[in-house]
Order: C-alpha cells, then structure tokens, then sequence
C-alpha cells in the first residue's frame, strides 16, 4: 500500500503468494502490474492480463513464464504490439503459427523472432509431422534462406513486402 509504484513494484517481485500477486496484477500502475504478473503463476489473471493490459510492458511481463498454446499463438498473431508479438513467438512451438508469421508480420522484429524460433530444429520436425506428405515442409526448406535474408534486412524485406497481409490471416488460410 506504499504510495510509490517502485516500491510496490519491489516488493512485488519479491512475493511467493498467487493470492497477493494477483491483488498486486490489479494495481494501477503497470510497473507494479508487470512485477506481479512476471511472478505469478499460469492462470485466468495471467492469461486475462496478457491479452487484455492496456501497457505492452504489462503483456509481455503476463509471459514471462511459460504460457498455454493458445494463448501464445492468439497473441503472436494479433496483439497490436509487435514487442508482445515477439514475445509470444519465443514461445511459440507450433511450426505452423512460426512459418505464417514469419513469413507474414508486417514488423521485421516479429519476423526475426519468428525466424529464430523456427530455427530450431524441433519446429521442421513438427512441420514435417503437421503435413500429410511433408509438401509445406519441402517448401519452407526451399526457401528457409530466402526468409531468413528478408526478415533480417530490412532493405530486402522492404524490395519484397510481407506476403499479404499479417500472420494471423496466413495462419488461418494454412488450415
């Protein structure tokens, strides 16, 4: 109840109670929102927190540990924030969510994650297993560094644009 938001902020980065946390998840300052959210464990204030805080900061501190697919992939594809974006595609596992928005994020920071993530070798793995004959995954191998190039450079990325529309929209179409 200390009348500066750093203080409250401090004190609640400190604290081990989801009950308290999530009083302080309520607090009007999004300092404070961020540090209770950043410890509070999985759940309805997390989740209700990540996709519907007014501050970024505070949506992306509702990640801060790890969150449900879902989530993830809702966030990833249309939260207006590309910094929450990305944040969501770092957790991100599903190759399907990462190849669209990799592909299709209009900010090159939300590609980059989404490339990154892909890099991964589980996701070619998980791409492979999400088509019947794997025609998706030969195609994403075939153009692996032609997505990588343009995602990271934001001049070849400017020469090629993002292929029609945001991730979200790819995403939706790829099902």
């Amino acid at each position: 109840t200390d009348p500066e938001p750093a203080v409250r902020a401090s004190a609640a980065g400190r604290l081990e109670d989801d009950a308290v946390l999530a009083l302080a998840a309520s607090d009007p300052e999004p300092v404070v929102r961020a540090a209770a959210l950043a410890r509070l464990a999985p759940g309805m204030v997390r989740d209700r927190a990540a996709l519907h805080d007014a501050d970024p900061s505070v949506r992306i501190a509702a990640l801060a540990r790890p969150a449900e697919g879902a989530l993830l992939a809702r966030l990833a594809a249309e939260d207006l924030d590309p910094a929450v974006r990305a944040a969501a595609l770092r957790q991100v596992t599903d190759p399907a969510t990462l190849l669209a928005c990799a592909l299709a994020d209009p900010n090159p920071q939300v590609r980059h994650a989404a490339a990154e993530a892909l890099q991964d070798g589980t996701s070619l793995v998980g791409l492979v297993a999400a088509t019947e004959r794997g025609v998706l995954a030969w195609a994403w191998i075939e153009h692996r560094l032609l997505v990588t190039a343009n995602v990271t450079d934001p001049v070849r990325f400017a020469q090629s644009g993002p292929h029609r529309g945001h991730c979200a929209a790819a995403h939706r179409s790829a099902r």
